[in-house]
């Protein structure tokens, strides 16, 4: 950007107005229009003269306040370029045991994890594409292209790929050659993760309605019509129930078998961004286990969806995971951490805590514990790797500096993921 004449890098919904510096080139955070503690919203207002760039800070009703102002025409910074490399790959030297088998580089936004079936990864991406690449090789095999952004994660089964599109469709897509065999038109976008269960493909969508689809053919199966805010989580299936959260406060049980309502759970914070919507759940020992942007950790009764119990201490977000065994809880923390929980008790017992020294982060990617092991990710393009029994630090792996989905982890010291700037890899180790 440097050799560009760059006046200033603007920042948008941060939590306060505020200048900074990124490498030299001035840069500018504004505050989101939330009224925050203030009664009324807000916003930044630009203003461009042949001289200078202005910025005043206009709320609702009131006189608009400048709050910074830059010169256009004196120079900020060096136009031969940092000496500061970014990202920094320094931990890579520290982990040599950690590799790359393959890396694709598609430049395409990646919000969704990756599935695998047969030796083929599935990819939905920001451009609405479906890509089948090779496992062995990151050979692409082929591509479907819907008409927008694929948010959610896909499932896959019995050759059967489903994804939901913002472009208001539910996919089923023959996993071989990626030809088109069913769609299920929505009326709204469908950014929801996929789960499938003996033939069964469930997902929530924006449209207020959560559905249960038959994978050979399509069919609708049930709808529940219930839901107040958008989905994005991919369900929980235990036993007849089907579990997710919304963004409208509330954690739904729907029976698998009709879609009707069992119970819903709210952690009672007014305010959609407090939803426990982002998260996976998941379940043992007649519970379920949820973390939510009010940075809590909360049990709920499997069959009564009753609060058993809930702890801010950990500080943690919208980040968990499991043990295969299903006695032990995982979750980040907002600053470093990863800390481990008893599930088997009926108020919350910390096991372990492990300082993984990844800095502040929120990405909602889950925790996932294989052969022992517990691999997670981060906003800042990490991924690290830490003992199940006792979060001692196994390895990190920095990918870039975009934010790293929810990886999936294979035998054989394997691990695929993907990236928010649009890689998609393989991950090897010895």
């Amino acid at each position: 950007m440097r050799s560009y004449n760059i006046r200033a890098v603007l920042g948008g919904h941060y939590h306060r107005n505020a200048v900074f510096a990124y490498d030299g080139i001035p840069g500018l955070i504004n505050r989101s229009n939330l009224r925050a503690k203030a009664d009324v919203g807000g916003y930044s207002i630009y203003a461009v003269t042949p001289d200078s760039l202005i910025a005043s800070e206009q709320t609702i009703g009131g006189e608009p306040k400048r709050w910074v102002a830059l010169s256009m025409t004196d120079k900020y910074y060096d136009e031969q370029g940092s000496k500061t490399k970014y990202p920094d790959f320094s931990v890579n030297q520290t982990y040599q045991q950690v590799s790359e088998k393959w890396l694709v580089k598609t430049g395409i936004g990646i919000f969704s994890s990756p599935v695998i079936w047969k030796n083929k990864v599935y990819v939905g991406d920001d451009f609405g594409n479906l890509t089948c690449y090779l496992l062995k090789t990151g050979e692409k095999k082929w591509n479907y292209s819907s008409k927008n952004r694929i948010a959610g994660t896909p499932a896959v089964a019995d050759g059967i790929v489903v994804f939901g599109s913002a472009d208001k469709n539910i996919y089923g897509l023959n996993a071989n050659n990626g030809n088109l065999i069913w769609k299920v038109p929505t009326s709204q976008p469908v950014l929801g993760t996929v789960n499938i269960e003996n033939g069964i493909a469930y997902i929530g969508a924006s449209d207020s309605i959560f559905r249960a689809i038959n994978i050979k053919t399509g069919n609708l199966m049930w709808q529940y019509n219930g839901v107040r805010g958008y989905v994005e989580t991919k369900p929980l299936i235990v036993g007849n129930k089907v579990i997710f959260g919304a963004w409208d406060t509330f954690l739904y049980d729907l029976d698998k078998n009709n879609g009707n309502l069992l119970w819903k759970w709210t952690n009672g914070i007014k305010g959609t961004h407090y939803s426990p919507a982002a998260v996976w759940p998941v379940s043992s020992n007649g519970k379920v286990f949820v973390v939510d942007p009010e940075r809590a950790m909360t049990a709920v009764d499997l069959e009564t969806g009753k609060t058993i119990w809930r702890t801010k201490i950990s500080m943690v977000r919208e980040s968990i995971g499991i043990s295969k065994d299903g006695n032990r809880i995982y979750a980040k923390t907002m600053q470093d951490s990863v800390v481990c929980y008893s599930a088997q008790e009926n108020q919350p017992k910390e096991l372990w805590a492990a300082n993984v020294a990844f800095g502040y982060e929120h990405n909602p990617s889950m925790l996932i514990e294989k052969d022992g092991i517990v691999f997670g990710s981060t906003k800042n393009g990490l991924i690290f790797v830490v003992d199940a029994l006792t979060g001692k630090v196994l390895w990190k792996h920095k990918i870039g500096n975009s934010l790293i989905n929810t990886v999936l982890p294979l035998g054989s010291k394997k691990l695929l993921f993907t990236a928010a700037s649009g890689e998609t890899g393989l991950i090897i180790w010895k």
